[in-house]
């Protein structure tokens, strides 16, 4: 009970994510006066259901020249972004605008009225494929979504959970949750969703033919525990279970999977570099999620955040205990 109420005061409600697709409506018309034939995809947690109400919103601008792609035509691509800063410039309910030069570069701004901040990008994909991808996971067990939230939450209290400061994104949080609901829960509560529907989630299908709401398999968890005993299970496994040494995670395979594979897969966006202290495999493009997290103390206090946690909860059952 106490994660479900924790889960009902932090979700995003159904008020903030109207505001978010006005403001989404909003901004596609101003783009259309530059990008006649664009598209503008929200895109992560404000569409899975696994979202908090302090949540951004995360947008993908898709440009009619599907072949913009920021390796090759990064030059193209910034002057892209310039021109969306530029011309969002001369709308005075947006503030705080500046390009972001990261591997994906975003333009960040915010709107005055909501409060809501905006990371934009142009053209990349991966987002919008892995928005559909966790949709359906979000749907096909009513348990993953207060997971998640709660797994948020806590990481976020004892600050491992911002990837700028070399800590977890939300997104590899998500598919940590996901890979344990799969892998380590005996029977799964999740199934493998690019095994069982092969032809839905693939990494080089045409985007407008993606549906949000995709049909669901005929699935139904044989394992019944509560949401208390997954979260203990959850913290246990990553603390005294996962092999970061080894192994890697792919929730694409509904597995772990050796390191070499991951670091060594062909995926032309794939690093070597990136793959250091946690291993994420992003379940499209194959590149690590977690590769933020490359300083060994950061990663040192991750475990011991978990190892902590996963005592005090064993030792006192209740939230408090983790959350204080």
């Amino acid at each position: 009970m106490e994660i479900w109420s924790l889960f009902h005061q932090n979700r995003q409600t159904e008020d903030v994510f109207n505001r978010k697709m006005t403001l989404r409506d909003k901004l596609h018309n101003i783009l259309r006066e530059r990008f006649p034939n664009c598209g503008l995809y929200v895109v992560g947690s404000s569409m899975t259901g696994l979202g908090v109400k302090s949540s951004d919103i995360d947008m993908c601008l898709m440009l009619t020249d599907s072949e913009v792609k920021w390796f090759t035509n990064r030059k193209k691509l910034l002057k892209n972004f310039h021109s969306v800063k530029y011309l969002f410039h001369k709308y005075k309910f947006l503030y705080d605008m500046q390009v972001i030069y990261a591997k994906v570069p975003i333009l960040k701004f915010a709107e005055f009225e909501s409060g809501i901040e905006v990371d934009l990008n142009i053209n990349n994909t991966i987002g919008i494929r892995n928005t559909q991808l966790l949709s359906s996971y979000a749907r096909i067990d009513k348990r993953l979504p207060p997971l998640v939230v709660l797994a948020k939450i806590w990481a976020r209290h004892h600050h491992i959970n911002d990837a700028k400061h070399n800590s977890l994104s939300s997104y590899s949080i998500v598919l940590m949750v996901i890979h344990y609901l799969q892998y380590r829960c005996q029977p799964p509560v999740l199934p493998c969703l690019q095994k069982l529907q092969s032809d839905k989630f693939l990494p080089n299908t045409d985007i407008r033919n993606l549906k949000l709401h995709e049909d669901l398999p005929d699935y139904i968890s044989e394992n019944h525990e509560d949401l208390g005993d997954l979260f203990k299970g959850f913290l246990k496994y990553y603390s005294e279970e996962f092999n970061y040494q080894k192994n890697a995670i792919s929730i694409r395979l509904g597995c772990v999977i050796p390191r070499e594979d991951a670091v060594y897969n062909s995926s032309p966006k794939n690093k070597v570099a990136h793959w250091k202290f946690l291993c994420i495999e992003e379940p499209f493009d194959l590149t690590n999620t977690a590769r933020a997290v490359f300083n060994p103390e950061v990663f040192e206090h991750i475990q011991y955040v978990f190892r902590i946690s996963c005592n005090r909860i064993i030792k006192m059952s209740n939230l408090n205990s983790i959350l204080s």
